[in-house]
């Protein structure tokens, strides 16, 4: 979610089909209103699909990620309670899974992605959708006015 920017229940629809580790791509079956898509992998998803891929091994059902006993798809709510669990873990309490995807396109923001790059890459219909994600925080604010402040703190 954090390297492709998908929706938790396009996690949860991905097949073990889905993913072409030659082309580096997820096809993203039914997103968001029913739409298909195809989501890039990056470097660090690449290495992370290869060793879920094997860590999975070869089993009958096609889902890509299976429910704690192996034999179904994980659902929404699963996968949901494993990445709030992980994320409190580590003291990130007021985070959530689509904190992961509002992250992948901030990180396009912050790397000066264009607008339409990113909406495309989220699977947004509209530019207004990703307008959204990339409302400036109050350290994109601090660091603006910063910016201009010939007093540098020390």
């Amino acid at each position: 979610m954090l390297q492709a920017g998908l929706r938790i229940s396009e996690v949860v629809s991905l097949d073990i089909q889905d993913v072409d580790l030659r082309r580096k791509t997820l096809t993203v079956i039914a997103g968001k209103g029913g739409k298909n898509r195809i989501a890039l992998m990056s470097p660090e998803l690449m290495k992370a699909m290869e060793a879920w891929i094997e860590e999975r091994g070869e089993v009958d059902e096609k889902a890509l990620f299976l429910s704690e006993r192996g034999h179904s798809r994980m659902t929404r709510q699963g996968l949901h309670y494993l990445i709030k669990k992980y994320l409190d873990s580590i003291g990130l309490v007021d985070y959530s899974s689509h904190s992961l995807r509002h992250s992948f396109c901030r990180n396009l923001v912050d790397a000066n992605q264009p607008l339409q790059v990113i909406a495309q890459l989220a699977g947004h219909e509209s530019l207004e959708t990703t307008r959204r994600y990339i409302t400036p925080s109050e350290i994109d604010l601090r660091r603006a006015v910063e910016s201009i402040s010939s007093e540098k703190e020390k």
